[in-house]
């Protein structure tokens, strides 16, 4: 009689390990919003995912809009595209308060040309193209500026836009465009700062920048995001893990040879 209450504790407690262990991983399928440029890193995680019992599926988008968009509208429950500076700008822009859940890579904005060789080069009155998007035009503006092409008024922590150029000596054609357009640009522009990922897409390294950031505040770190209703689902949390592991970081360095570094630090290095 006793070797037969032990089994059958024995089972029970088996079958509440499986059932806690697995409960979460109940076949629920979780949406994550990518950009093309990260699609073998996520490929690997949704593999990953699965054999531990979580549905990923990816989304893909092609421009910096819709994912949190999509997010915000729960057609998405996660996405990773964007910097922290991104995020705080989206969320300050459209009263929203979506969140970061883990930190992914640093990638470099840089400035591209096909007709100049270094930025001596540069002549008066050049067209520059720069991303439209808040965040990614204020960063560009102030690589322009670190680069000693403009100067820029005193921003007291607000948005940064073309109306707070202070000065202008060469008088660039300073010209916003949405940052997927941007390679496009560099057969009618002199120069084009471009976002790390989208020059990787279109066949760019970060070798070929006549110019680019040296040294990266925290703001630049990109993170995967998620809303306030759902940055502690479990399974979430186990995909960002999945991220910040060792082979994801030989993918992105395979990926991006040397473009973009991965950046795997707590949320509270960077204010959450």
């Amino acid at each position: 009689m006793k070797k037969r209450n032990l089994l059958h504790l024995i089972t029970l407690l088996v079958l509440v390990f499986f059932i806690t262990g697995c409960g979460a991983r109940s076949g629920k399928k979780y949406r994550v919003g990518i950009n093309g440029s990260t699609s073998r890193q996520w490929e690997h995680i949704k593999k990953e995912a699965a054999k531990k019992g979580i549905n990923l599926e990816i989304v893909y988008f092609s421009d910096y809009v819709q994912p949190n968009r999509a997010l915000v509208d729960k057609e998405v429950d996660i996405n990773a595209f964007q910097t922290l500076s991104f995020l705080n700008t989206f969320n300050e822009t459209n009263k929203q308060d979506i969140t970061p859940i883990g930190t992914t890579i640093l990638a470099p904005m840089g400035i591209y040309s096909k007709k100049l060789k270094s930025l001596d080069e540069l002549p008066e009155k050049a067209k520059v193209t720069i991303p439209n998007d808040p965040s990614n035009q204020g960063r560009a503006l102030k690589l322009l500026e670190k680069a000693g092409l403009i100067k820029l008024k005193d921003s007291n922590g607000k948005i940064i836009s073309n109306n707070d150029i202070a000065e202008n000596p060469k008088q660039l054609e300073i010209i916003p465009l949405a940052a997927n357009q941007l390679p496009q640009t560099l057969n009618d522009t002199e120069i084009s700062v471009i976002n790390n990922g989208v020059a990787v897409d279109a066949g760019f390294s970060l070798n070929q920048a006549i110019f680019k950031e040296d040294k990266l505040a925290k703001d630049y770190i990109n993170v995967i995001a998620a809303r306030q209703d759902n940055k502690s689902d479990e399974n979430l949390l186990e995909i960002v893990k999945l991220y910040q592991s060792d082979d994801v970081k030989k993918i992105i360095e395979e990926e991006t040879k040397g473009n973009s570094i991965p950046t795997f630090i707590p949320l509270s290095e960077i204010g959450f």
